[in-house]
């Protein structure tokens, strides 16, 4: 388990503590649930499924060797590997 520490503003609080007591529940259950729902919404496009570039992005990686520094030599300097 992992924790996630949040600084919430006074009124916020204590409407959570609010309707967590109205729920028979925790604050810390009620924004668990919250973040679930957030990050289940919030899915990236191309995990959606909608991402016109998924097709793309799925092929980077997939050829082996070749250059491995290209980020590093990528000008064609003399004495640039080949």
């Amino acid at each position: 388990m992992s924790h996630l520490t949040i600084e919430l503003d006074a009124d916020l609080r204590s409407r959570l503590d609010a309707l967590a007591a109205s729920e028979w529940t925790s604050p810390q259950e009620l924004a668990k649930e919250a973040l679930e729902r957030l990050v289940a919404d919030r899915k990236p496009a191309a995990i959606r499924g909608d991402d016109p570039y998924a097709p793309l992005w799925a092929i980077i990686g997939m050829v082996e060797g070749g250059p491995t520094d290209s980020s590093i030599y990528h000008d064609g300097r003399p004495g640039d590997p080949k």
